[in-house]
């Protein structure tokens, strides 16, 4: 080898140790494995815990009207009243809650309004022992007015007005006042029922005094068992129609869908203060209680939670369908009914 090219050499050997030594004084990258946490830098002060980030609560239950139903609530009543109050709450951002009977009386603190039906708990207890609700009882036998609970309509007098207007329909409907009507026996509403019937029809007819043969004294009436109304009718309707009654009038206790199909096959027109078990071509129609103008009157109050206000339902006619009362004899129905509720007119004998 020549001088020229040793030299050449031991240059290229140089620099191939001055390489390595580089690479291995070359700090070492990081990996997925080595990859230690970052220190924030920032430590308690002496004598302070650590604290984390609460988490975010949970927003209270949004306020709501409970419609509570009793067991012996009217199913018509309860559906009138729930179609109002899903309208009066959905207009004031309330949330609707549906209930069959009510346990132990106490409510949570988010009902704002409760309306109970028939409800079989003490009124006055159950408003006491929730002040913070607003009370609305309806068909609420000895209810009574407080700071905040209010009451539409009464059980007995409601009853009475029915059974007066379906005199006074019947009378209306009828060709020549020749009117009847079945009364339950040994019910103690009997006597008071059977009175509004006879004042309800003799106020439009007067002594409805027939035209026309059989000549007998109108309106006539009849008092029959629950037990009678299922299969021991048939004489007693069959004597109502010898005696030459058109219309007949059937309170609800007796109102059987026996004794129904039997009325049907018969001449006879049929009032009722009760819904019919099905349509019926002899229906005149169906005289009911509404609460519904009372609780629509009532909101504003409730939803202030004030009460005190006892309000009479309201009286209406429905099941009309098939066609027996005129538009006509349909307002005069009307103004009869609003002149019972405005107190201008009463529904039992003077003395």
């Amino acid at each position: 080898m020549t001088h020229k090219h040793m030299r050449i050499a031991l240059s290229v050997l140089l620099a191939l140790l001055l390489a390595s030594g580089i690479a291995a004084c070359a700090p070492e990258t990081p990996t997925a494995e080595t990859v230690q946490p970052m220190e924030t830098g920032i430590t308690n002060l002496p004598g302070e815990e650590a604290t984390s980030t609460p988490l975010p609560t949970a927003s209270p239950e949004l306020p709501v009207v409970m419609l509570v139903a009793g067991t012996d609530a009217d199913p018509g009543t309860v559906d009138r009243v729930q179609s109002i109050l899903e309208e009066l709450a959905a207009e004031s951002s309330l949330g609707l809650v549906v209930k069959q009977g009510l346990e132990g009386g106490m409510l949570d603190s988010n009902v704002r309004i409760l309306a109970g039906i028939s409800l079989n708990l003490d009124p006055a207890v159950l408003a006491g022992t929730n002040p913070g609700t607003a009370f609305v009882l309806i068909d609420q036998a000895g209810a009574a007015p407080a700071a905040n609970l209010s009451v539409i309509g009464d059980p007995t007098v409601d009853q009475q007005r029915q059974s007066f207007m379906a005199g006074y329909l019947a009378a209306l409907v009828s060709s020549d006042y020749k009117v009847a009507g079945l009364i339950p026996a040994g019910n103690p509403l009997s006597e008071i029922l059977t009175d509004a019937f006879v004042v309800g029809a003799e106020f439009f007819c007067g002594v409805c005094n027939p035209l026309y043969p059989p000549f007998e004294n109108y309106p006539q009436w009849e008092s029959l068992s629950a037990e009678d109304a299922a299969d021991g009718f048939q004489p007693v309707v069959d004597a109502l129609v010898i005696k030459g009654v058109e219309v007949l009038y059937v309170q609800s206790q007796l109102a059987t869908s026996e004794m129904l199909t039997y009325l049907a096959g018969t001449t006879l027109k049929i009032v009722g203060d009760g819904m019919p078990d099905t349509a019926r071509n002899n229906w005149v129609g169906t005289v009911i209680t509404d609460p519904g103008p009372a609780l629509i009157e009532l909101w504003p109050d409730l939803l202030a939670g004030s009460g005190g206000v006892q309000l009479p339902s309201a009286i209406t006619l429905t099941d009309t369908e098939a066609g027996l009362i005129s538009e006509g004899r349909l307002r005069m129905f009307v103004e009869m009914a609003e002149d019972l509720e405005a107190g201008l007119v009463s529904p039992v004998t003077g003395p």
